[in-house]
């Protein structure tokens, strides 16, 4: 008998945990809207620069593949 007690209280636990728990659910009611960023801010300006207009891929690609590894005070170095 405390077997199946015992069985039937795992099995209950187990499913009760597979549930959601409805008050861990957070709902934001009237958040503030997100705020533009400012275009001639220095941060903004940095950011859009890299993100937007990089050549870091082009330059790294040039310095790799064509141009090469150089040893230190090597023919091929100067």
């Amino acid at each position: 008998m405390l077997r199946k007690r015992i069985a039937a209280l795992l099995l209950c636990t187990l499913f009760l945990t597979g549930l959601p728990a409805q008050a861990q659910q957070v709902v934001v009611v009237n958040a503030p809207p997100q705020a533009k960023a400012d275009p001639n801010d220095p941060v903004e300006r940095i950011k859009d620069e890299g993100l937007n207009r990089s050549q870091v891929m082009q330059t790294l690609s040039y310095l790799t593949d064509v141009i090469g590894p150089r040893l230190t005070n090597s023919p091929q170095m100067k």
